[in-house]
């Protein structure tokens, strides 16, 4: 029953993050809950979690052709962050970095098509 709450609570407080009280550009309350719900809930809550939140905040806000990556980044953060909750946290923020910064990179939307002007 604790971990059914303490997930709840992570999911409202995602979607009011992603809707009502986006704080900064690139400072995602989903990440943070991806991460809290996988530490301390386990695997399976730790995707359940930022998959929800993406979910109903996305129908709330609207989507973009990018979703596929933003929403698998959370699933695999979910999945397969190990270790310490410190290390959890810089490994799963450098994946989600290069992982969506792949997608624009693939697209040609916000880098070049050259290599060097990766």
């Amino acid at each position: 029953m604790k971990k059914i709450l303490f997930a709840i609570i992570l999911i409202a407080l995602g979607i009011l993050f992603r809707t009502r009280w986006h704080l900064y550009p690139n400072v995602e309350f989903v990440t943070a809950a991806t991460l809290l719900a996988s530490v301390y809930l386990g695997r399976k809550w730790g995707i359940l979690v930022p998959i929800v939140i993406m979910a109903i905040s996305d129908s709330i806000i609207g989507n973009t052709n990018i979703f596929i990556f933003t929403w698998s980044a959370y699933i695999l953060m979910g999945i397969f962050t190990k270790g310490k909750p410190w290390m959890k946290a810089i490994t799963a923020s450098l994946f989600f970095f290069v992982w969506t910064n792949f997608e624009w990179t693939i697209k040609g939307l916000l880098y070049g098509t050259s290599f060097f002007k990766v």
